[in-house]
């Protein structure tokens, strides 16, 4: 499922310009590179302003449009690399992959995470992406 937005106005989706031959998993974060868009990873000390809400690989060519949304104010429910636990809710964690978060992870603070979603075991949360990310 990755980050599947629980809310959000119709006049938050756009359509980016993504670098040349991307691969966008459907929900999957989004990050600015050089002016196009390329999938969010682990590590990357970034803002996350747009999820994007298609599969798509885009060509060799830059330019190509990815259906995004943009998700301030949004609130997500996304999957986890890990088991949350009750005392990692109502903290910032990392990304730990295009489209999970690792509620262990606390360097990078890019999700803030606010209560487990269903049973722990689920590994789903629920929360917004945050601005102004510690290390960007």
């Amino acid at each position: 499922m990755a980050f599947k937005p629980e809310q959000y106005d119709s006049g938050k989706l756009v359509y980016l310009k993504a670098a040349n031959t991307q691969t966008f998993a459907k929900f999957g974060a989004v990050k600015n590179a050089s002016g196009y868009i390329t999938p969010a990873a682990s590590g990357d000390n970034t803002d996350v302003k747009y999820v994007s809400m298609e599969a798509i690989t885009t060509s060799g060519t830059d330019g190509d449009l990815v259906l995004c949304l943009r998700i301030g104010g949004v609130t997500i429910v996304a999957d986890t690399s890990n088991t949350p636990t009750q005392a990692q809710m109502m903290t910032a964690v990392d990304l730990s992959a295009v489209n999970t978060i690792d509620t262990s992870a606390v360097t990078d603070q890019v999700f803030f995470a606010e209560s487990i979603v269903g049973a722990a075991a689920d590994k789903k949360v629920r929360g917004w992406f945050l601005e102004g990310v510690v290390n960007s």
